[in-house]
């Protein structure tokens, strides 16, 4: 089966086109059309709908089907993102998952162990029998529970929140370990929730949305329609 880059390369030298001159005429740089047959088009920073386009111009230029392009342009390059995507989000509900299984080990614990205290005679007889009073178990049972209440705070300690919301229509790309768990754009009152250590953001509209960390604010990261890189947090 023919890639998009060998496609387009073989249709070219077809037809004994020069890539630098299709590239003036159609006012695409030379990198992204070399990236393009090269099947390196992933590793150009742009956001899809753009790359859409240029896959789209370059077709229509070299009377190649359109749909027929932009079908192997899923296929190679944004189909194996979403796959990723799935699988980065599956690792994090386990990890969630696990975090409350031991919390709920933890809680139950504390129980048996706050529980098996109050079963302990004491020196005098008295003693002994307000161990088994109401009030007694009642003070047993909520110190039982003041791990949970650590235990949430730590919880939530060890799951990072970073929060995206937006105010205007912008574009966002959000990597992480160096893999693409986002891109996309949102438009206004748009939200968008990581459980992440860090996100290194590629933004479209640095004006167009506020970022917030363990539901801290980060501010407005830029004016309006500046793209910029940036590392959360």
């Amino acid at each position: 089966m023919k890639t998009l880059g060998e496609l387009f390369r073989r249709e070219r030298e077809a037809q004994n086109k020069n890539l630098k001159k299709i590239a003036i005429e159609l006012k695409i740089s030379l990198r992204y059309l070399e990236a393009l047959e090269l099947d390196k088009f992933d590793e150009i920073d742009l956001a899809d709908i753009y790359k859409k386009g240029i896959v789209r111009k370059y077709a229509r230029y070299l009377k190649i089907n359109e749909n027929q392009a932009l079908e192997l342009y899923k296929q190679q390059y944004v189909k194996p993102i979403l796959e990723e995507t799935k699988k980065e989000e599956k690792k994090e509900q386990n990890f969630i998952f696990l975090i409350y299984v031991i919390v709920g080990v933890i809680i139950l614990i504390s129980i048996y162990l706050g529980y098996r205290g109050t079963l302990k005679p004491k020196s005098s007889p008295q003693t002994f029998v307000q161990t088994y009073t109401l009030p007694s178990f009642t003070e047993s049972i909520k110190e039982t529970y003041t791990p949970t209440v650590v235990s949430d705070i730590q919880k939530k300690e060890l799951i990072p929140n970073i929060k995206i919301i937006a105010f205007d229509r912008t574009w966002i790309r959000a990597i992480y370990d160096d893999k693409v768990v986002f891109e996309g754009i949102l438009n206004k009152g748009d939200t968008k929730t990581f459980t992440y250590s860090y996100l290194d953001l590629h933004i479209g509209n640095a004006g167009g949305i506020e970022i917030f960390y363990n539901d801290k604010s980060l501010g407005i990261l830029g004016k309006k329609g500046e793209v910029i890189i940036r590392r959360i947090p």
